[in-house]
């Protein structure tokens, strides 16, 4: 009997302790800020695959695009507010599925030459290139240097025999992909989601992105802190996507874009260095083009991925 009296004791006791825990846990804030430190290396890979639909009378054409890149990055010097970082591209490979045509780039070539139907030499090109970056604690892009001796080498991986035309056509569909513009909306991705103050589990917050290049797209998305396990934050987001209606002009023509859509996705952050291991966001767009009073229907469907590699 006693030895039943002092397993019940336990038991309780074990119980109220689950208890404290629990609770102490739910109250407990977390602050999401790097605590990076110079010599600090880590590597990261980014996915993003894309399809996109357009339907014209009974037909539908299909567009599916998958881009990897692997990069490595060096932390050179810690102030105050703010990390210089060296980073420069491993691997990249891009593959393009037209439906009726296949195309595949990638920077683990033994070709040295671009050609218009073979840009993998530029990718091979682009490696082991570094360029300086410049974080705050939040994770946010505050500068990109080095792009100079990027756009260098780019321009000499094209052959001689290419017209002027094609190549400046070439360089300017690279940098558009590689411009210190979009290299800055790519690296923000993860800090776009981030609390600005201190955070328990189950605290939500909203954050607002704007990105403006062809399309004016800003999206609105609300976050939540759904566990802390680990050491690492779990992150949970759902949000809408609004694109200004604009006015393009293809081939003489005015087209009319309209769109808008919905985004989706979950965060993991490693609070010891607050930084991001493994990121996943979907982003569904759906609206049309109007072009000659002709409507035709689009949807975009965008699924990016971040995550640590060794």
């Amino acid at each position: 009997m006693r030895n039943m009296k002092k397993l019940s004791c336990i038991k309780s006791l074990f119980i109220a302790l689950l208890v404290l825990m629990s609770m102490a846990s739910a109250g407990q804030k977390y602050a999401f800020e790097y605590k990076l430190s110079k010599g600090d290396t880590f590597k990261r890979q980014m996915s993003t695959d894309m399809w996109i639909t357009q339907s014209s009378g009974s037909e539908t054409l299909e567009i599916i695009s998958i881009t990897v890149m692997d990069l490595q990055y060096n932390v050179t010097d810690v102030s105050a507010d703010l990390y210089t970082i060296e980073a420069k591209f491993e691997n990249i490979k891009t593959e393009m599925d037209f439906g009726f045509d296949k195309m595949i780039f990638d920077s683990n070539t033994e070709e040295e030459i671009a050609t218009i139907e073979n840009m993998s030499p530029i990718f091979k090109a682009m490696t082991g290139i570094p360029f300086e970056m410049t974080i705050n604690k939040q994770g946010v892009v505050q500068s990109i240097k080095g792009f100079e001796n990027m756009r260098k080498i780019i321009n000499n991986s094209i052959g001689s025999g290419i017209e002027e035309e094609l190549r400046v056509q070439m360089i300017r569909q690279i940098e558009e992909q590689f411009s210190e513009e979009a290299l800055t909306n790519m690296f923000n991705q993860t800090a776009a989601y981030m609390p600005q103050t201190q955070v328990g589990v189950g605290d939500t917050w909203e954050t607002e992105v704007s990105i403006q290049n062809a399309l004016d797209m800003s999206t609105i998305t609300k976050n939540s802190l759904k566990e802390v396990k680990n050491n690492t934050a779990y992150i949970e987001c759902f949000g809408e996507i609004s694109v200004s209606s604009v006015v393009q002009h293809v081939e003489g023509m005015d087209a009319k874009i309209s769109m808008e859509g919905s985004n989706s996705g979950n965060v993991s952050i490693d609070l010891a260095t607050g930084m991001p291991v493994d990121f996943s966001m979907a982003q569904e767009i759906i609206g049309e083009t109007e072009i000659m009073n002709m409507k035709i229907p689009q949807k975009i469907v965008i699924k990016t991925t971040i995550r640590a590699i060794k």
